[in-house]
């Protein structure tokens, strides 16, 4: 075995030893009982489950490609990703079984991967950058927290990763093999999520500044092709480019009271984010390493940083309320400590490598315990499968289902129903029923109601418009039923 392999599989040993014992320590307790947070249920669950249950159905009726929300004006509200990310979940769905359990391991196998794709940077030149960024790309929390989300940053920032990685590969070889893998890579991340977009158009300026005029009109022609098939998609399932445009302003904040980069209050939510899923010493390390780094490293740092950078700054609302957002910087973060490390591991006294590998194992240990209180503190609870087993046995898929709790958004990732949680007032009941009865018109509007219920009026008001009949400790209103 050559020295080459032998760092390799110490590399990927390491980093998947991380990984499982993170898993295993600390999560297995809680892995099976169902989603991590209401954006693991309420997203990617919920999309999965309707994809699953109406398979590729290109139709305005709800089922593949939005989320019933009671919120106006949409009472349909897409679900704001590009359509590669849902047709994922849907497809794992379609193959393995609705259960929350297969995307659960998806993104295990997705962070698994993000971590070793960033110890393969270094390698086979750069030994101990590579040990550090497999630890940090495994251990940081945003990584080892929302890692284990069934969200799109996952896959998302594992293809950033692996795209900047053939970047490089490319500016050394300038092979066709490597040129057409990047192209792909990037295409197919932009096709999944929005920080999958981000990436491509600073890969056509960089390669502009470079002068690498094919590379930039091979990257050139994926970004065309990129937004033109995103265009059609958004345009046809939000109803038309203007549609699409007030999505795009309503991410960025630029409608209603979004948070803004002018405003201070977003500043400090960046930096309270960047604090909680980095590390104020992870950051520091990154800062450091990338400014030490060897010239040939240095010029790539901003690139590395720039699809982050340009996500959060194009979406700045959702960018400020949203804490894994930060998550395309991963790479910038870990590579740039990764070479901190290094040089204080391989070019200092004995004292300084041992404070920088006790360090690396503080960061370490920091961020797999704060992923975990984090991991805890957002599983849904049993209740949400409970009444998702409800729904699905009262329902039929045509059906729409209301529940006047707020806080039952992970329901609808247990269930191939659509549910629409928060409904507690007459309006909004009969703003839904009649959108609904204009998109639906072959299926149900039920109202599972809780009882005894908190506003004994609205019972009240739903009783005479549609006697109930007691469905365990709740009653069942049929709100409107086909002719």
């Amino acid at each position: 075995m050559t020295p080459q392999r032998a760092v390799i599989l110490v590399g990927v040993a390491l980093t998947l030893s991380l990984w499982i014992g993170a898993w295993h320590g600390a999560l297995s307790s809680d892995f099976g009982s169902g989603f991590f947070g209401a954006n693991g249920a309420g997203y990617s669950g919920r999309i999965a489950s309707n994809l699953a249950t109406h398979p590729l159905s290109l139709t305005r009726t709800g089922a593949p490609w939005f989320v019933l929300r009671a919120q106006e004006p949409l009472v349909l509200q897409y679900s704001n990703h590009p359509p590669g990310y849902m047709l994922v979940q849907g497809f794992l769905y379609g193959v393995c079984g609705i259960e929350p359990l297969v995307l659960k391991l998806f993104a295990l196998l997705l962070h698994a991967g993000t971590a070793l794709v960033l110890l393969l940077f270094f390698l086979p030149d750069r030994p101990a950058a590579a040990a550090v960024a497999g630890i940090f790309g495994a251990t940081l929390p945003v990584a080892a927290h929302y890692g284990f989300m069934c969200s799109a940053f996952g896959p998302c920032t594992l293809l950033l990763a692996a795209t900047l990685l053939l970047w490089r590969r490319h500016g050394r070889v300038g092979d066709a093999a490597s040129l057409r893998w990047l192209c792909l890579l990037a295409g197919f991340n932009a096709w999944l999520d929005w920080n999958g977009l981000a990436m491509l158009p600073c890969l056509v300026v960089a390669a502009l500044l470079q002068r690498r005029r094919a590379l930039a009109t091979a990257l050139g022609i994926t970004l065309a092709a990129s937004l033109g098939m995103l265009l059609v998609h958004c345009s046809y399932v939000l109803g038309g480019p203007s549609a699409l445009l007030h999505e795009m302003q309503r991410l960025a904040g630029a409608t209603g009271d979004g948070l803004r980069c002018g405003d201070a209050a977003w500043w400090l939510a960046m930096a309270g984010h960047l604090q909680s899923q980095f590390g104020a010493i992870a950051l520091v390390l990154a800062l450091g390493g990338w400014l030490l780094a060897p010239r040939e490293l240095r010029s790539f740092a901003l690139l590395s940083a720039a699809p982050g950078l340009l996500l959060i700054f194009a979406l700045q609302h959702h960018a400020a309320v949203h804490d894994y957002w930060v998550q395309p910087l991963l790479p910038a973060v870990v590579w740039g400590a990764a070479l901190a490390c290094e040089r204080a591991l391989c070019h200092a006294n004995k004292l300084v490598a041992v404070a920088a590998a006790a360090t690396v194992a503080f960061v370490a240990v920091v961020g797999l315990m704060a992923a975990s209180s984090s991991l805890a503190a957002s599983l849904a609870p049993d209740g949400a499968r409970q009444i998702a087993q409800a729904v699905d046995s009262l329902a039929t898929p045509d059906d729409t289902v209301l529940l006047p709790l707020a806080n039952l958004e992970n329901v609808g990732g247990y269930t191939t129903r659509q549910v629409m949680v928060g409904v507690d007032s007459v309006a909004e009941v009969d703003a839904i029923t009649a959108s609904i009865r204009a998109r639906r018109p072959l299926g149900r509007v039920l109202l599972l109601l809780p009882t005894p219920w908190k506003d004994p009026a609205f019972a009240m008001a739903m009783e005479v418009r549609a006697p109930s009949k007691r469905i365990g400790s709740a009653r069942l209103h049929v709100l409107l039923a086909p002719q």
